[in-house]
């Protein structure tokens, strides 16, 4: 990995070459976008984060902690079923 100015240049390279976008997605905990939606589709279900469930302990830790004064009050707006 590359770091200072030519780590964001090669950054900026893979990003107009369409990285990062729906067709070259950069999966995160290897999370395939196309297959996961493909699955809530033909399920009829909503999609479910495992790896990012809705709860204060995903926000972070220190500043970012449960009940710390900066996520006071956060409401998670994730779509339900009806």
């Amino acid at each position: 990995m590359f770091g200072g100015v030519s780590g964001r240049i090669q950054k900026d390279r893979q990003r107009a070459g369409g990285l990062g976008s729906v067709q070259q997605a950069v999966r995160y905990l290897n999370q395939d976008f196309q297959a996961l939606k493909e699955d809530c589709l033909q399920n009829g279900s909503l999609f479910q984060d495992l790896m990012f469930p809705a709860e204060p302990t995903s926000l972070g830790f220190k500043e970012l902690g449960p009940f710390s004064a900066k996520t006071r009050g956060v409401e998670w707006k994730r779509p339900m079923t009806q």
